[in-house]
């Protein structure tokens, strides 16, 4: 096709899609503004099948650029208290904030870990398991040290994912973020959604985008390849700031398990969150 006509067909697309959001009700109180989707160059669109939706995000960054942030981070409530030894990260005797739950109340509580080697090994390879404790009551979530802004205290939880246990024994019609997957959020009267849609890098790769919106704000917080970012595992205010901060499983890679912790009162100039700490273990 000539690159005359495929200018003028997403000339046309943008201004369909365009009108088609403008008209669209808002489903919640607010409704999210976004900016004009601009035209695509001919040449970007040779990087795309002629069947392919237009991506509404493009010239991304071939990666997504993160700080070094681990050993900071442990994930307790969706591991169990099982690791190996190379990957549990917490020592014996160290102090650590601990996000549990108590009777639907949340709190970031000082803790201390103890950590036991076992005999077992209960993942591939000839790493044996080490078991994982922390001397508070209550469900433990996850832990954090040596991170900016996070103290003790109350914590507001506004979503909490159920255990992959509980979800299967109820059947409950929780899923992965997927394409398409929308989410909004309340925290103290003002919205959040939180969605999923698609990309593309600078390098011409399809990628699917997970994006924050907010009072007209719009951020691409996580991106990957297939059709899914990963499971959403809690969402709330941990740093106290009045605003929304995310955790949640950023690798659709089977055999893999890896989460960051986003905080938006460390999130740079004109951006909602930023990723500070994350945590990974290979699968069985």
């Amino acid at each position: 096709m000539k690159r005359w006509i495929i200018a003028s067909l997403a000339s046309a697309a943008t201004f369909i899609i365009g009108m088609s959001l403008a008209w669209s009700p808002a489903t919640q109180e607010t409704a999210i503004l976004t900016e004009p989707i601009p035209s695509i160059l001919p040449e970007k669109l040779q990087a795309l099948d002629n069947n392919d939706i237009m991506p509404e995000f493009r010239d991304l960054p071939d990666e997504i650029e993160y700080p070094d942030s681990t050993n900071s981070l442990i994930d307790v409530f969706e591991n169990g208290d099982l690791y190996r030894e190379s990957e549990v990260v917490a020592k014996s005797g160290e102090t650590w904030l601990g996000l549990f739950d108590q009777n639907g109340r949340s709190s970031l509580i000082p803790t201390k870990a103890t950590v036991n080697k076992l005999r077992t090994i209960s993942y591939p390879g000839e790493e044996h398991d080490v078991r994982l404790k922390f001397d508070h009551s209550g469900v433990p979530i996850f832990a954090v040290r040596n991170i900016k802004n996070l103290k003790a205290g109350t914590v507001t939880t506004l979503y909490h994912r159920p255990s992959t246990d509980e979800i299967d024994r109820r059947k409950l019609p929780i899923g992965a973020m997927k394409t398409g997957y929308k989410y909004d959020f309340n925290l103290k009267e003002s919205w959040y959604t939180l969605r999923v849609s698609t990309g593309l890098r600078n390098n011409g790769d399809k990628v699917v985008v997970l994006v924050l919106e907010h009072d007209k704000q719009s951020q691409v917080i996580a991106s990957n390849y297939g059709d899914e970012i990963g499971n959403l595992f809690w969402v709330g205010d941990i740093d106290n700031d009045g605003k929304l901060d995310l955790y949640f499983d950023e690798s659709n890679e089977k055999g893999y398990f890896g989460v960051g912790l986003y905080l938006s009162s460390q999130a740079d100039p004109g951006k909602l969150v930023k990723r500070i700490a994350t945590f990974g273990m290979a699968g069985c």
